[in-house]
């Protein structure tokens, strides 16, 4: 999925109404749940109404976890490549975007528990 495909769905997340929504598998209505409005009528098979109302909290759910896998992959590439001393730790904290407020022990911190990860601990470095 590309970045633009990722953006419409973002924007068609946000224009929707508001969710959760919830079908009803006797009618042909997919109702949204906060104030009751009719969101669909649509003549479909009760799986596809079902797939259409769980979308609309399923899509932007999958979206945000999308967005927070590639961070936490950024995150770890950024650290492993700390550890390895291949990476400046001011670019490792940049591309880690970390909140922290000694950013150069979090640095020793992160460098010891990879490398301890690794196998490759340094006597100076364990415990």
């Amino acid at each position: 999925m590309t970045g633009d495909e990722k953006k419409v769905l973002w924007e068609l997340c946000k224009r929707a109404t508001p969710g959760p929504w919830e079908w009803d598998a006797q009618s042909k209505y997919i109702t949204a749940y906060a104030d009751g409005s009719t969101v669909a009528a649509v003549g479909c098979a009760p799986a596809d109404r079902e797939f259409i109302a769980m979308s609309r909290e399923a899509v932007p759910e999958l979206l945000e976890e999308i967005a927070l896998t590639r961070q936490m992959f950024a995150v770890a590439g950024a650290l492993a490549l700390l550890a390895l001393d291949e990476l400046p730790p001011a670019t490792a904290l940049q591309i880690a975007n970390l909140p922290l407020r000694d950013p150069e022990e979090a640095i020793n911190a992160y460098r010891r528990k990879i490398r301890q990860v690794l196998g490759d601990t340094p006597e100076e470095d364990a415990g």
